[in-house]
């Protein structure tokens, strides 16, 4: 993980934060920030993360 991303986490700790991680659940670990972790990032995973954040219930199908 870069040292620029280690250092905006340490600056955001307190505040409130989340890791989007839309590709590697394994980075999110590194952080010490909540993490939302979809295992992907094709439109289902996005709509998903987006209801998450927003509290929104998905649509019918």
């Amino acid at each position: 993980m870069p040292e620029a991303t280690r250092a905006l986490a340490t600056r955001l700790a307190g505040r409130p934060a989340v890791h989007l991680a839309l590709w590697s659940p394994d980075a999110a670990a590194e952080l010490p920030l909540p993490a939302l972790i979809t295992h992907g990032f094709r439109r289902a995973q996005l709509q998903a993360a987006a209801q998450a954040l927003t509290g929104r219930q998905p649509a019918p199908a």
